[in-house]
């Protein structure tokens, strides 16, 4: 059995002093290898895995793998110390035998000592039969510090921070005084994410530079009020359809995670269309329409993520509530094709329908092999495929997981075209 991690986030630094820059290492990628009861061989299927864990190491000029073993409880502990050490034995020897210089590995093996699960059944015992091999690689970092405040009162407010980059991440809670230090990779560009109770959720994107150093960030929070409404300009559509893009789904996961901190909200989803100089779009138009099928996509896609139908309604407002109505730009225009979430009373999203149109086909259908890739709407994309190509596809996701490969940056057609192999990084 074999279970792997495109990029894992667990974290082991060297202590950082103030806002100095130090080097640390991180767990890059991992592969867990399972092994039958009483068994320390490495079968075809584990050899593959971890051809492809060294795969990520080729590019890479100073890296370590880590080996740890382990074994269940069942038999004495001496026998499961020995057995462990045969197990830790096997991974060292196949990773010589590809190559893999000697100081580049670090092993140790701990017997049943560190058992993940405590369960005393058949799965339990399972899951305890392992070896864990990490790619640890060392990388740059800085404190960066800051204070998250009330958007009006500007006092501090106490909150959650975290901040993710590619193949990291990292989490801290603000002090009373709603002041933050959080460590962040030289170097990169990040996003900062804070979550705080009754507010509005802020992502800041940052490029990780030296100046971090002596440079406090502060970050305005709206604070949740009813009826009080908050646009997402960066929930972009393709043109004239109701078709989110892949750089909308960021969005849609601080939205998610908004609704999920904040279980008692319950929001109204606006859907806006840039249509300047004109007069009021009517009902039964298909300006009207579009910004009926936005808002419903939207209501959708929350729904795929576990958000009660009862706590959202879906509204369009066609080019009735433009914030330029004579737009001259296209800076103009895009904020006036929006989304806008407006905090709503619970009764009336649960007693209100949302807006429907009868072709609401006409904006999401589109070729199918020409979407992007995203994880929130994965299962639902694959239902306009074959079963030959909903197989292949799912079997090609995995691939380009488990080598840790940006899904969201191919379509579909990509995707395919590269079966078996996998396409490049873009």
């Amino acid at each position: 059995m074999y279970k792997a991690f495109g990029f894992l986030f667990l974290l082991f630094c060297n202590t950082v002093f103030g806002q100095e820059i130090q080097d640390s290492t991180i767990v890059h990628q991992e592969v867990i290898i399972y092994f039958e009861s009483d068994e320390a061989s490495l079968t075809d299927d584990d050899t593959s895995k971890i051809r492809r864990l060294l795969q990520e190491a080729t590019h890479l000029s100073h890296y370590t793998l880590s080996v740890d073993a382990h074994t269940d409880e069942v038999g004495s502990e001496a026998y499961n110390l020995l057995l462990s050490e045969k197990r830790k034995d096997a991974v060292v020897e196949y990773l010589l035998s590809q190559n893999v210089p000697k100081d580049h590995i670090a092993s140790n093996f701990h017997g049943e000592s560190q058992r993940i699960s405590f369960q005393g059944n058949s799965p339990g015992h399972a899951l305890n039969r392992r070896v864990t091999l990490q790619l640890m690689i060392r990388r740059q970092f800085l404190y960066l510090e800051g204070t998250v405040v009330d958007e009006e009162t500007k006092t501090g407010v106490e909150s959650q921070v975290q901040l993710s980059a590619p193949g990291f991440k990292s989490q801290t809670n603000t002090d009373v005084q709603g002041a933050f230090r959080i460590l962040a990779p030289l170097d990169s560009r990040v996003t900062l994410e804070v979550v705080a109770k009754d507010y509005f959720i802020a992502a800041k994107d940052l490029l990780i530079s030296e100046k971090h150093t002596s440079t406090k960030l502060k970050i305005p929070l709206p604070r949740v009020e009813m009826g009080k409404g908050f646009n997402f300009e960066n929930i972009l559509f393709v043109g004239d359809k109701s078709i989110l893009l892949p750089e909308s789904y960021p969005v849609l996961e601080h939205l998610k995670r908004f609704m999920l901190e904040n279980d008692k909200q319950c929001i109204e989803i606006a859907g806006h269309i840039n249509h300047p100089g004109k007069p009021r779009v009517e009902l039964h138009t298909r300006y009207f329409q579009l910004s009926v099928a936005r808002a419903l996509e939207v209501h959708d896609a929350l729904l795929e993520s576990g958000i009660d139908a009862d706590r959202m309604l879906a509204r369009g407002y066609g080019n009735w509530e433009m914030i330029y109505p004579y737009a001259l730009d296209e800076n103009q225009m895009r904020f006036n094709r929006r989304v806008e979430i407006i905090i709503s009373d619970c009764d009336s999203t649960a007693m209100i329908h949302n807006d429907q149109i009868p072709n609401r086909e006409e904006f999401t259908l589109a070729d199918p092999f020409l979407r992007h890739y995203a994880e929130m709407t994965f299962e639902r994309d694959l239902q306009n495929f074959s079963a030959k190509v909903q197989k292949d596809l799912r079997k090609q996701v995995l691939a380009m997981q488990e080598k840790g490969i940006e899904l969201t940056k191919y379509t579909y057609r990509e995707m395919l075209i590269a079966l078996p192999g996998l396409p490049p990084a873009k």
